[in-house]
């Protein structure tokens, strides 16, 4: 019996240090149980209040979209009121100008034509009147669609307001530009105007001795070809032939041409000026053959021996010429 004791107290022992280590083991496992609960609670209310806020905020979305739509609906049920209005109050309208028109033609015909055939005839043409209308609201139609594309022009013309602008500055100083050009022409004007007074007063009062000296010079340097030589009104230069026929200048040789030319400034300086002014000659008889350079040259120290003449060349033949005329001259080598 007391073996029997001693080993119920060690199984009683036994079962109590089991219980203990369970309830050590059970209590955390069921802290860790509560906290995750608490934490999927806490989670979940957290969803829950998120959800219900978009919900708040959708809901007051939708009803503000809601009393927009609604305010919009009530525009145009009130326009379609009075479009209702105003086309029952037309057709009305309508209706008694044609009866009035039905009982005034009865009125008219009525001794040629029966009221039934009358009606017949106006309810054939009340149909032509309402084609009518439809083509008219077809037309309409037409009008409005190409407003819309004038006013989206319109948009586009205004988008470009700014260039506009720019253009209308650039206007405005061509403008200013134009009457300073306009002042200049007018400057010109005038003084093209005392020119061309001074060229008449000029050509009356010293045209024929110009002429005179021109023709002297001509006939000089020619060697006596042509001794008549003048400027027509058209300010051509006209040149007297061996046949007593006078022939415009640009019909002769370039030798010709080139005395002339030459003849044409001495004659002007002689004419014009009153003081002894230097000539000066920069290859002006590059174009000249031997014996028009012999003639110049002979010219130039005969009538011009009071006056100081300077001349331009890169050749010898005026030097050769020279010194077989002995002609007295500083000769500068540059």
């Amino acid at each position: 019996e007391r073996i029997d004791v001693i080993t119920k107290e060690k199984v009683f022992d036994r079962i109590k240090w089991i219980y203990l280590i369970l309830t050590l083991i059970a209590i955390p496992v069921a802290y860790f149980y509560i906290y995750s609960l608490i934490v999927y609670v806490l989670v979940l209310s957290v969803i829950y209040i998120f959800a219900r806020n978009n919900r708040d905020k959708r809901m007051e979305e939708l009803e503000e979209r809601n009393r927009a739509v609604e305010k919009e609906l009530n525009i145009l049920r009130k326009d379609i009121i009075q479009d209702e209005r105003v086309i029952q109050k037309e057709k009305k309208e309508f209706e008694e100008r044609f009866e009035n028109l039905k009982n005034e033609m009865y009125f008219k015909y009525k001794n040629y034509v029966n009221r039934d055939y009358l009606d017949r005839i106006l309810n054939k043409d009340i149909e032509g009147v309402f084609k009518e209308a439809s083509e008219i609201e077809k037309e309409y139609e037409t009008t409005m669609y190409r407003l819309s594309q004038i006013n989206a022009e319109r948009n586009v013309v205004e988008s470009t307001s700014g260039k506009l602008t720019e253009i209308v500055e650039e206007l405005e100083e061509l403008k200013q530009e134009r009457e300073k050009l306009l002042n200049y022409n007018d400057t010109i004007e005038i003084a093209k105007e005392v020119l061309k007074e001074s060229y008449d007063e000029l050509k009356n009062n010293v045209g024929p001795e110009f002429d005179k000296k021109l023709s002297y010079i001509v006939e000089k340097i020619t060697n006596d070809k042509y001794n008549d030589v003048y400027i027509d009104n058209e300010h051509n230069i006209k040149i007297k032939t061996e046949h007593g026929e006078y022939v415009n200048l640009e019909r002769f040789s370039t030798g010709t041409i080139e005395q002339v030319n030459l003849a044409l400034r001495l004659a002007y300086i002689d004419t014009i000026s009153k003081e002894k002014l230097p000539i000066i000659l920069d290859e002006a008889f590059a174009f000249y053959d031997d014996e028009r350079l012999a003639n110049i040259m002979k010219f130039l120290n005969k009538e011009y021996e009071d006056r100081q003449v300077i001349i331009f060349t890169c050749s010898n033949r005026e030097k050769k010429i020279i010194d077989e005329e002995n002609i007295p001259v500083n000769i500068v080598l540059i």
